[in-house]
């Protein structure tokens, strides 16, 4: 009898800490899409924490990992000094932040991963690639901005920066960026007017909720929320000062941020899906 007594304490036992290890996750309160937060706190190069209602949230960037402050090699210690020193910068100047998720936006480690848009309009996490900062990681089944991601870490190694300066860090293989299917849609960009128009030439409605719209120039990024695209119709994109006021369409949407577009210089835009399939171009 005591043994048996023992093996059922065990069994309780084993229940609690599941119980436990589920609560905590469910405790895991995810921020809202499609809204600004403030930052309230810098962690490193990939992690943050934003206000989140009545609580902090520790944000970290999706698909992204710099190296660490304490990394025992000297110089990827540096790097990850340098990191940390590029990211509390953007972040203290943008001083909000907006989250968009994939799939799933807590990973398997019970930690928040986002793609996060600045307050112009760039997208931290590209930001840190392009300049070496830091590598894509991927991690199943958030494979979003696999293309993307892996294109601008080849960018950077070509250019030796950050990380890649020795030219002997060894990066993730060249994968193009897929090209989707021809979709029927046709992307316009009045820069003087910073006004971007796309059109849906199909008899199909798009669902362009994930889709990115990019300003070339400086990889400036509008992710799509929740919006649906009528066959045969447009909507715009609207960005610089006064643009919520000077544009009340309800087929127009807001890009808050100045100066997307290089007046002085070409500054192609481009259009992606959700799976970074690029869609569109427009040639400047």
């Amino acid at each position: 009898m005591k043994y048996v007594h023992l093996y059922i304490m065990s069994l309780l036992g084993i229940v609690v800490l599941a119980g436990c290890s589920a609560s905590s996750v469910e405790k895991v309160s995810v921020p809202k899409t499609n809204q600004w937060l403030e930052v309230t706190g810098f962690l490193g190069g990939d992690t943050f924490q934003v206000e989140n209602g009545n609580e902090i949230s520790t944000i970290t960037l999706l698909s992204v990992e710099a190296p660490s402050i304490q990394d025992t090699a000297l110089e990827r210690d540096q790097i990850g000094l340098q990191a940390s020193l590029f990211t509390r910068r953007q972040l203290e100047s943008s001083k909000e932040v907006r989250l968009a998720y994939d799939k799933e936006p807590v990973n398997s480690k019970g930690q928040i991963e986002a793609i996060v848009e600045l307050k112009d309009g760039r997208i931290l996490n590209e930001l840190l690639i392009t300049e070496g900062f830091a590598q894509v990681s991927i991690e199943e089944p958030n494979v979003k901005m696999e293309n993307i991601y892996k294109g601008l870490e080849q960018v950077a190694k070509q250019n030796q920066k950050g990380m890649w300066r020795s030219g002997t860090e060894a990066g993730n293989i060249d994968i193009p960026v897929k090209l989707a299917k021809e979709k029927g849609i046709r992307l316009w960009v009045d820069k003087k007017l910073e006004l971007v128009v796309i059109t849906n030439l199909s008899d199909s409605d798009i669902d362009l909720d994930g889709w990115k719209l990019v300003s070339v120039k400086d990889n400036q990024t509008y992710i799509f929320h929740d919006y649906k695209l009528k066959a045969n119709s447009v909507v715009s994109i609207a960005s610089g000062k006064d643009a919520a006021l000077k544009h009340s369409s309800p087929n127009t949407l807001i890009w808050e941020a100045d100066h997307i577009w290089h007046l002085t210089e070409p500054d192609p835009a481009e259009l992606y899906t959700d799976n970074n399939e690029l869609v569109a171009v427009w040639e400047d």
